[in-house]
């Protein structure tokens, strides 16, 4: 939040090649800092277990670390294209500086709203609900909102799709996950975790990779929010299908 508002003035003040000098800064104060960290912290025996960064048993011995895998995959697909679908608005709208205040005082506001939901609304729907309704919720915003933007599309549906994913991906979604694992014990927990940041969201942003050539080539804006509704329906349907899984989807009385 006191980035994006930082950001914002720095921009107008001195043009948005500041903020790559200001970067550069943040990452020559932060590189010896990993060096001093690992002086203080004892060298840590890691046992044969450890070393195993996933065991695929996992997933044929728990249904809801395939559903949360699968989950993850198709939100980091998603997010790519909905994040080139917003950057295609706010290019064609903006100068670069411009774009630079206008996208610091966006990133800063939706992290002020991510954090007012997670105070706020996370436990209480979490409760009432259960994770059923709280994967669900995500994809099927996202279908309503593409659908908004296949009728007026601009850069207003553009940037409410764009929040509307970071908002719901950052509360619902990420605390769901950590729901879901909690039945997996210890360092099992911790490689699932592992593969699902490292392997999983990754090959989604890869997959959204080769796909927004495709896209792009076609010259159809219709085309990308014809595929974030079509991964968004079947991001649902997954979500449906998890109130039929082992996951506990009721209400839950400590969330």
């Amino acid at each position: 939040i006191w980035t994006g508002w930082l950001g914002s003035i720095l921009v107008k003040q001195f043009g948005i090649d500041v903020l790559l000098y200001g970067v550069m800064g943040l990452l020559l104060v932060l590189l010896p800092m990993a060096r001093v960290l690992a002086s203080r912290e004892p060298p840590k025996s890691i046992s044969a277990e450890e070393k195993v960064i996933f065991d695929f048993r996992t997933l044929r011995e728990r249904d809801w670390v395939k559903f949360v895998i699968v989950g993850t995959f198709l939100m980091s697909l998603i997010t790519n294209l909905v994040d080139y679908e917003f950057k295609i608005h706010v290019q064609r709208s903006m100068d670069r500086n411009a774009m630079g205040v206008f996208l610091a005082w966006f990133h800063g506001l939706t992290n002020l709203a991510i954090l007012l939901i997670q105070f706020v609304a996370v436990g209480p729907v979490l409760r009432h609900f259960g994770l059923a309704f709280a994967f669900a919720l995500q994809p099927f915003l996202l279908v309503a909102g593409g659908l908004v933007c296949v009728l007026q599309p601009n850069l207003l549906t553009a940037v409410g799709l764009r929040f509307l994913d970071s908002l719901l991906k950052f509360t619902f979604q990420a605390d769901g996950q950590e729901i879901a694992l909690a039945p997996v014990e210890g360092v099992e927990r911790s490689q699932v975790k592992a593969f699902l940041k490292g392997v999983i969201y990754p090959l989604g942003g890869l997959c959204a990779g080769v796909a927004l050539p495709v896209l792009a080539y076609l010259g159809e804006e219709r085309f990308i929010i014809g595929s974030i509704i079509a991964v968004s329906l079947l991001w649902l349907a997954l979500a449906r299908r998890a109130q039929d899984s082992r996951i506990r989807t009721g209400p839950l009385k400590g969330a």
